[in-house]
């Protein structure tokens, strides 16, 4: 019979409490014990009764109060692509997924309610279970493996796909003129377009791909030779900007060229501002007539 005290510190609404907890803990409550999943398509159940969190464990979720109960998966995949995560109750648990060769040398590749990442062939990748506070101690979950695409048919300019498409990078390229969209370099990028309906504010970004660093250029031009910047973020963070309706916006979202995964770029028009814009060539001269 294994009894132990957990303390669950600054997520407990800023206090600390002490938690027992009788009863045997599950096999894999350690990281050193894993338990081992290989494949595409994995599932497992998890059990925390007994759980404890050991010295030296990085805090998994970002969302709380969490009782320090965990345990420890390894997984290796195949093949490379978009993992997913799924099938967890996340009311009940908290997810954290790492790689590194032990416990103090572990690097967080996703860590929140939601597992999306690019998994690599052949690494290996750590995946902890929290429980929360009146969570179920035991829940299902479902490791999947989607390969990425290996073209890129969005990397020219001329092939610039509508918002919402989801494309993988691992094909793209830069083109000859070009603009810079980030520093450095060498970089990758690959291109969305945007027919705005009407004036108003605009938002850009927000992407459920897999890739963290990402650089979102938006420009008004008619070849990648002309552009103009018109505003720029990242993918992650959805940025604002004034755009003229029936303009169509270009725009370029790119990477470190050796970064591969999945980009999804969104965006979404607010309410006709009632700017009035003239519109070239119109017949009309008082532009007050010529409301876009």
């Amino acid at each position: 019979m294994k009894t132990a005290i957990l303390l669950c510190g600054s997520l407990c609404f800023g206090g600390t409490f002490l938690r027992l907890s009788a009863g045997a803990a599950p096999s894999n409550d350690y990281f050193t014990n894993s338990i081992h999943l290989e494949g595409t398509n994995v599932a497992a159940t998890a059990d925390l009764t007994g759980a404890t969190r050991e010295p030296g464990e990085p805090q998994h979720p970002s969302y709380g109060p969490m009782t320090g109960e965990s345990a420890w998966w390894s997984w290796v995949t195949p093949e490379t692509g978009r993992a997913d995560i799924i099938g967890i109750d996340f009311w009940s648990v908290g997810l954290g997924v790492y790689t590194g060769p032990d416990l103090d040398h572990l690097g967080r590749v996703y860590s929140g309610w939601y597992g999306s990442f690019t998994a690599e062939a052949g690494t290996v990748y750590h995946i902890a279970l929290e429980r929360r506070v009146n969570g179920n101690p035991v829940v299902n979950f479902t490791v999947k493996v989607t390969p990425y695409a290996t073209n890129s048919p969005n990397d020219n300019f001329a092939d610039a796909a509508p918002l919402g498409f989801r494309a993988a990078n691992l094909a793209a390229t830069r083109e000859p003129g070009e603009p810079a969209h980030r520093a450095g370099g060498p970089n990758k990028s690959l291109w969305w377009r945007w027919a705005v309906p009407c004036n108003s504010s605009v938002w850009v970004g927000g992407q459920t791909g897999t890739l963290p660093d990402v650089t979102v250029v938006a420009y008004t031009g008619v070849s990648v030779e002309s552009l103009t910047p018109v505003a720029r973020g990242t993918a992650t963070n959805a940025f604002y900007f004034n755009a003229t309706g029936g303009v169509t916006y270009y725009i370029a979202a790119e990477t470190a060229a050796d970064a591969n995964g999945e980009i999804q770029l969104d965006g979404g028009a607010g309410t006709p501002d009632g700017r009035v814009v003239g519109v070239p060539g119109n017949l009309v001269q008082n532009s007050s007539f010529e409301t876009l």
